[in-house]
């Protein structure tokens, strides 16, 4: 993989994934941000209608974020790189244009007017797969289980309506992290519309 991106879009970039980024100790994948440039079967991103940029996604396996900045793309692939090293190296970088490449899979170099960085990263195939993308502007994949299977729902809706839907319940959630079960709001779905 062989990439060329603005620093200010890919801080943008890492402050909007960055929420997702999960914590945990058993998968170490979770503390890693995946970025993908060109055609990825993987994650169903496609840069060949010349949509020229790369991806940028994180995931705790509770909520997922993704998102496209501009770049040029001299070699296909992707690879997930430590979010918090990541993040302090693009950060410290003092000029707007930065070369990415990977070649192994595993090591990824940063080059940045006289800045050289090596990040070890872990191969793409490891991080959690995100929903393929429908052209909504957002979208949710909701898990029932009744007693004897698994079901799951795809359904798509606005960004505005789902934003707004945020707003006005998330204020109740808690953030004591000892009572994690009620850090979240309920989202129920009904036949005509989501309540």
């Amino acid at each position: 993989m062989e990439l060329v991106f603005s620093r200010k879009d890919m801080v943008r970039a890492m402050q909007m994934v960055g929420r997702a980024i999960g914590r945990s100790s058993i998968l170490p994948v979770l503390s890693h941000v995946l970025v993908s440039a060109g055609r990825d079967p993987l994650y169903l991103w496609d840069t060949s209608e010349g949509l020229n940029g790369d991806r940028v996604a994180a995931t705790d396996l509770e909520v997922g974020i993704r998102t496209t900045i501009p770049g040029q793309i001299t070699e296909d692939g992707a690879i997930a790189i430590p979010a918090r090293t990541f993040a302090s190296v693009v950060n410290a970088l003092a000029e707007d244009e930065v070369r990415m490449t990977a070649s192994d899979g595993r090591n990824v170099r940063i080059c940045c007017g006289k800045g050289d960085f090596k990040i070890t990263g872990m191969p793409a195939h490891e991080f959690p797969s995100l929903i393929g993308d429908t052209g909504q502007d957002a979208q949710m994949e909701l898990t029932t289980v009744p007693e004897e299977k698994k079901e799951t729902y795809l359904f798509s809706l606005g960004s505005d309506v789902f934003g707004r839907m945020l707003r006005k319940t998330s204020f109740a959630a808690s953030r004591d992290e000892d009572r994690y079960f009620l850090n979240g709001v309920h989202l129920s779905l009904k036949d005509g519309g989501a309540g």
